[in-house]
Formats: structure tokens, sequence, C-alpha cells
């Protein structure tokens, strides 16, 4: 199917960014909101709900919207801020035996019949297993991933970031991570942020053998601002672009931090295609089974994306509609090759690093199952009896 991506180009992005940021910051506020005390994080999780077919935000769509809560106290004047902090970008086929060829016709005399027991050194050896058809994936979307704010002129997302710095505070935790967190939130609003962190590393550590270090987060008062900063769907509500960036009102924290992290994990081990690995492990190290639901097997199965489309798109800057199918079917593709191969995720991870082609343009993998639309359909089809 078509895909409409939300892409800002040409010299003006700097300028768009600039004003949304503004813009998020702008109007009147209340009186600040007293700070809670560390031992009662701000935001507070939700069970997930079920996810309708109408348009859901972006990595939200595992959880509910959150409730309306107060408005976010006034930003504080530059001079109240703490110091700015540079920002960091981070066949051949086998031969066939054939009668031989009677060259004289007055030789009326049979082959020789190989002796018993005695090997015949003029047999040609069985032909070895064909080699799985190598898929190879362009890096030139994907490369965005790792551009700050996923923004393809990358002075104008680093124009932006810096904005962001001047004004957010620095909050350095040595081993625990570097914090870049929205004057709105009260000092301790890491504080969740952090326990969610180890649990993704745990997870990782324990389902993928992967440890790296932690990345710097950038921790946003709402989603408003968080997208304002960066050329993505206005629908996303978390995202990884060699940094997290959430949003303490995002109503299923804890999910997006471990996606996430995840992503940074992967993408940091050297696994940065295909896109639909990345999605659906992501998913999978943080439990989101929304799609496990006989409504988005029949949307799958009536509407699916192509391979090509599921190795190199980014749902960050797909429209939202688009988006959820696509999260959905990189979650249930890498489910259909766990259970066919009897892989854990490990063993997957692993199939796909091992490279057998790859340049400063393009990699490769060798799945040749996931290239026949017959191949998920048979999962979708059987987990929908």
């Amino acid at each position: 199917m078509r895909r409409r991506f939300v892409l800002y180009t040409g010299s003006c992005v700097g300028a768009l960014i600039a004003a949304g940021i503004a813009w998020a910051w702008s109007g009147s506020r209340p009186t600040p909101v007293p700070s809670p005390s560390r031992s009662t994080p701000p935001v507070r999780q939700h069970p997930a709900r079920p996810v309708s077919l109408a348009p859901p935000k972006v990595r939200a769509e595992r959880a509910p919207e959150p409730a309306a809560s107060a408005e976010a106290p006034a930003l504080p004047e530059l001079s109240d801020v703490a110091r700015e902090v540079p920002v960091q970008s981070a066949p051949a086929s086998a031969l066939t035996g054939a009668p031989a060829s009677d060259d004289s016709a007055g030789d009326q005399s049979a082959a020789a019949e190989p002796l018993p027991g005695v090997p015949d050194d003029t047999a040609e050896a069985p032909p070895g297993p064909a080699r799985p058809r190598t898929r190879e994936v362009s890096l030139t979307r994907l490369r965005l991933w790792s551009q700050p704010g996923m923004c393809a002129a990358t002075g104008d997302a680093l124009s932006a970031r810096q904005i962001l710095s001047a004004r957010f505070r620095y909050w350095e935790g040595g081993e625990l991570g570097l914090f870049h967190v929205d004057p709105r939130l009260p000092l301790d609003a890491p504080t969740p942020i952090l326990g969610y962190i180890a649990e993704a590393e745990h997870e990782v550590a324990r389902r993928l053998k992967l440890s790296v270090a932690r990345p710097e987060t950038f921790l946003y008062f709402d989603e408003q601002l968080l997208t304002a900063a960066a050329c993505i769907s206005p629908n996303v509500v978390a995202y990884y672009d060699g940094a997290l960036h959430v949003a303490a009102t995002d109503a299923d924290l804890r999910a997006s931090v471990l996606h996430e992290y995840t992503h940074h994990v992967l993408i940091s081990s050297g696994l940065l295609a295909p896109a639909w690995a990345q999605e659906g492990i992501a998913m999978n190290i943080a439990s989101e089974t929304w799609w496990r639901e006989r409504r988005w097997y029949t949307a799958l199965l009536e509407r699916p994306f192509g391979i090509d489309d599921l190795d190199e798109s980014i749902p960050y800057k797909l429209a939202p509609d688009q988006a959820v199918l696509f999260y959905a079917q990189s979650a249930a593709l890498v489910a259909c090759v766990l259970e066919s191969k009897g892989w854990r995720l490990e063993a997957l991870f692993n199939a796909l690093l091992r490279r057998t082609a790859a340049s400063g343009e393009t990699v490769g993998y060798e799945l040749p199952e996931v290239e026949h639309a017959s191949f998920l359909r048979g999962c979708l089809e059987r987990w929908n009896e």
C-alpha cells in the first residue's frame, strides 16, 4: 500500500521547528503545581486498553489516552535553568549424469563396472544446498533513526535541540544516565524513568544477551513539545534518534521506555535494518500484545505492507493509520519467524546480524520466507482460527 511520509525538508525546517517549540510553550499558565515527593512518581502507569481501528497515537496504541491532567506551570526564565549542555549526536545448477556418446561405431564393449568396495574417483560429488537469496535493504531512509529529531537536515534539528537544551534542566546521574528535563516538571521527574530503563536493561540482557551504555534521555512535560522539536508525525508519543525522547504524560510510559530503549540497544549493537525487525523486537521486549486480536489479524490479511516497505519504512514518519498497521505487521512477522523456526529473540538477532551483503548504502539478510506473502498469511490465518 502507498506510504505517506510526514517529511520536513528545505531551508525553512529550522524555522518551522523553532516556531513549533515557541507555540508549544506559548499561552497563559496557571499557578505552578507543588512537586510530589520522591517516593511518588509523577506519572502513574495505567492498564492498556484495546486499540481501535481509528488512527491512534503512534507508539501510544498500546494504552489509553492520558487522563486530563493539570496544565503545565509556567516556564522559568533562562537564568533559572541549569547550564546548557552541548548536544551529543550522538550454477550454477548441479551437473547431471548422461549416457556416454558412442564415438566409435565398431566399439561394442560396455563401460566397465566399478569394483565393489573401491571408490569411483570419476564420480561427481552431489551438489550442496542452494544458498538462500539475500535481501538487500537500503539504509538511506533508515539512517534518519540516528539523526537529531529524525530530520534530514541535521543543522536544523541541532538548532532546535540547542533551544531545548538551553531551557531544559540538566540532570547527570553518572552510570544512571544523563537527563534533559523539561523545567515544567519536578526535579525528581527522572525517578520512574530510571526504574523503567533498569528493567529494559535486564530484559535485553536476558533475551538478547546484549548490554550497551545508557543513552541520553529527553523528558518532556507533554507530547506537544516532544513533536514540535522533531521532524516526526504529530501523533508520536516517544521516539529514539540516538537519545530517548519520552513524555511524562504518556499513559503507558513504561512500555514506551522499554520499546525505545530496545531501539537504542539494537542500533548500538549494529542492527539498523530491517525496520520490521527493529519494531517487532522492540514490541516483543516491551510486552506489547494489543495486536494479538482478530481485528488486527483481519486488517493485516486484507491490506498488508509489502516486504520492501517493511524493510525500509520508519513508522514515526508514517500517517497514523498506516503506522499502527506497520507496528502490528512487524510484531506479527517477528512472532511468525520465531514460531516457524523454534527460535528465541537472540537467535533472530544473530541471524539478522550475520550480514551476507553490506556496503555503505545497503545491508543484507537471509530469511527467504519473509519475502512470500503466504508465510505471514499462514500464521495470521492459524492465529485467527
